[in-house]
C-alpha cells in the first residue's frame, strides 16, 4: 500500500538519522487531557459504533473519519448507520445504509486514504449481518468520493449462518475480509466495486471447535502482511484465542496461540514496541475477573511475548483500544505491574463493576492518572470505538473514543477527544544543569516557530505548556517524565493569531515563565 511504502522510508529516514546523531535522543510530546463528553446521537438505541483498523499513527492522519453503528428504534428493527467525524465532532447527518425491513448488526467499516491536502478517504467498505431468507448473510456498501455510499450489496449469502464481519484495505480496491461462517473463520479477497471475490479460504477448515469472532490486523514492517485472530472453544467449553499469518497468499502459517488459559474473549490488534509488532489484545478470567492482556506477533507468523495490560482486580474490564505514534523515546514509562510492552499515547477500555458500567480513558502508558465517564449500570453493554486520528495542526492529531450510554429505554452515543501533539523533544549536548531552568524562546519574536531550551537537574515530570494572554492554555508542548539533561522543544505558532503568549515550566515545586511574541 502507498502509504506504508512512505510511511517505511520515513521510518529508516528517521532510525537513520538517529544512528548518525547518536547522542541526540527524541522523544514525543504527550497528550492533553481528556476533553469532557460530548453527545452524538439521541432519540434512538444507538451502539455498536466502529472505525478503521488500527494503523501506526504518522502522517496518515485524516482531515474527517467514517463511523458506523447500529440504531434502533420503537418498532423498528436494527439499521446501520454511518456518519463522518471531524475535529470537533460530527460533521453531517446520519446516512443510513440499510431500511428497517430486516435485522441488521455488527457492523465495520475500513477504508484508505487518499494523499492530498487534509488527507481524505479515497475509499471505503462497510459491511454488517442482516436476517432475512431464514439465516444470517454478510452484506456491504462500498464508498467514494464522487458517488458516496452504494446501495447494500451481498458479500456472502451461501448456506449456513455467518457473522462478526471485519475488512481491511489491501490494494486496487481489493478488502481482506473476514468473518464467522457455520462456527469457522472465512478470509476473502473482496473488490466492492465489481462485487467479486478473487481469493476465498477457510481458516479453521481443519478444526472442529467452535470458532467465532475473527479480527484481522495488519503488520507494519517485516515480511509478513496480515494477522487473522479469532477464538476457539476448548474441551472446557471455554475460549482459546488463536490467530494466523500471511506473508504471501495463499500461504499461511499455523495456528498459534494468543491466549489459553481460561476464558478469553477476544478484542483485536494494536501496536506495541516502537510499531515493530502487531499484538493482539483479549480480556481473560484467568486470574479471576476479567483482565486485559496483550500476546504480539513475530516476525515469523508465531507467539512472541504476552503482558498483562489492565490489571484491575476490583472489576471486569474488556474492549481495550489505543493508538501509538512511532517515535524513538527517552523511555517507556511502566504501568502498574511493571509492563512497558504497550507503547501508546491514548487509550480506552471498559470496566464494569457491581454497580455500574465505565468507560476509563489513559494516556502515554499509564502514567498520568486516568479519566473515566459512567455509561450505565451494572446491566449495560457498553461498546467503544477509537479513530485512527484526525489532523490537527501540522503533525498533530486529535483522537476521538466514542460509546453508548443508557438514559431512559434509549442508548446514546457520547465522544470525548484527546489532542497527541506530535511535536519533538530533543535531548542535546548541553551539561546537565544544577537546578530546573527555563531558558527564554528564541528566536522572539518569532514567525510562526520558535525552540524553548529547558533543563531539569534529575529524573523528574515535567510539564511544559503555552497560554494566551487570558490565561488560557492553547498547547502541550511536554507531559511526561524524562530523565536529568538539557533539551530543547519547537512550539509552532502557525495556528494562533498573532500576539504576546506566555510559556511556563511545572516541575515538582519549580515553576517559571517566559514571554513569547508571535508576529503575524
Amino acid at each position: 500500500m502507498k502509504h506504508n511504502t512512505l510511511l517505511r522510508f520515513f521510518l529508516f529516514t528517521v532510525l537513520t538519522a538517529i544512528t548518525i546523531f547518536s547522542a541526540i535522543k527524541i522523544s514525543l510530546s504527550q497528550p492533553s487531557e481528556w476533553q469532557p463528553a460530548q453527545k452524538f446521537t439521541s432519540g434512538f438505541v444507538d451502539k455498536n459504533p466502529s472505525f478503521g483498523n488500527p494503523e501506526l499513527m504518522f502522517f496518515n492522519t485524516y482531515s474527517w473519519e467514517f463511523m458506523v453503528f447500529e440504531r434502533g428504534g420503537f418498532l423498528l428493527n436494527n439499521r446501520i448507520c454511518v456518519m463522518k467525524i471531524g475535529l470537533n465532532g460530527s460533521i453531517d447527518t446520519v446516512t443510513y445504509l440499510t431500511d428497517s425491513n430486516s435485522l441488521n448488526y455488527h457492523p465495520s467499516v475500513s477504508y484508505d486514504i487518499q494523499y492530498s491536502p487534509g488527507g481524505q478517504i479515497s475509499i471505503a467498505l462497510a459491511l454488517w449481518e442482516t436476517y432475512r431468507n431464514g439465516k444470517y448473510d454478510i452484506y456491504g456498501s462500498y464508498y467514494n468520493p464522487g458517488n458516496g455510499w452504494s446501495s447494500p450489496f451481498p458479500v456472502d449469502t451461501g448456506a449456513y449462518n455467518k457473522s462478526m464481519p471485519r475488512s481491511a484495505y489491501l490494494n486496487n480496491s481489493i478488502f481482506a475480509v473476514v468473518y464467522e461462517k457455520n462456527s469457522d473463520i472465512i478470509y476473502r479477497h473482496f473488490n466492492p466495486v465489481t462485487q467479486t471475490v478473487s481469493y476465498d479460504t477457510n481458516l479453521t477448515a481443519g478444526d472442529t471447535s467452535v470458532c467465532k469472532n475473527p479480527f484481522i490486523g495488519h503488520h507494519p514492517f517485516g515480511g509478513l502482511k496480515y494477522s487473522v485472530s479469532y477464538e476457539m472453544k476448548k474441551t472446557d467449553n471455554k475460549n482459546a484465542v488463536y490467530f494466523r499469518s500471511t506473508a504471501d497468499i495463499p500461504v499461511w502459517t499455523n495456528q498459534d496461540t494468543l491466549a489459553f488459559q481460561g476464558n478469553n474473549v477476544n478484542s483485536g490488534f494494536i501496536y506495541a514496541n516502537f510499531g515493530n509488532y502487531l499484538t493482539g489484545i483479549f480480556n481473560s478470567d484467568r486470574a479471576g475477573n476479567y483482565r486485559v492482556y496483550a500476546t504480539s506477533v513475530n516476525s515469523s507468523g508465531g507467539a512472541n511475548f504476552q503482558d498483562r495490560v489492565i490489571t484491575d482486580e476490583g472489576s471486569d474490564n474488556s474492549n481495550f483500544h489505543a493508538v501509538i505514534f512511532p517515535i524513538i523515546t527517552e523511555n517507556l514509562p511502566h504501568n502498574s505491574s511493571g509492563i512497558n510492552s504497550i507503547n501508546f499515547q491514548a487509550a480506552a477500555h471498559v470496566k464494569k463493576s457491581n454497580d455500574s458500567v465505565r468507560v476509563k480513558f489513559h494516556t502515554s502508558n499509564f502514567s498520568y492518572p486516568s479519566d473515566s465517564t459512567t455509561a450505565g449500570n451494572s446491566t449495560a453493554n457498553v461498546s467503544i470505538a477509537m479513530n485512527r486520528g484526525i489532523k490537527f495542526g501540522n503533525l498533530d492529531a486529535r483522537v476521538w473514543v466514542i460509546y453508548n450510554k443508557d438514559s431512559s429505554s434509549y442508548s446514546m452515543l457520547y465522544g470525548r477527544y484527546i489532542n497527541i501533539i506530535i511535536s519533538g523533544i530533543v535531548k542535546t549536548e548541553l551539561p546537565v544543569p544544577q537546578n530546573f531552568i527555563l531558558h527564554q524562546n528564541y528566536p522572539n519574536p518569532f514567525n510562526p516557530v520558535t525552540k524553548i531550551r529547558f533543563g531539569i537537574p534529575d529524573n523528574s515530570f515535567v510539564k511544559i505548556a503555552v497560554y494566551d494572554a487570558l490565561g488560557k492554555s492553547i498547547e502541550t508542548l511536554v507531559n511526561e517524565n524524562l530523565s536529568a539533561g538539557s533539551y530543547e522543544v519547537q512550539f509552532d505558532g502557525s495556528k494562533f493569531a498573532g500576539g504576546v503568549y506566555y510559556c511556563r515550566l511545572t516541575s515538582e515545586g519549580f515553576s517559571d515563565v517566559k514571554k513569547l511574541i508571535l508576529l503575524k
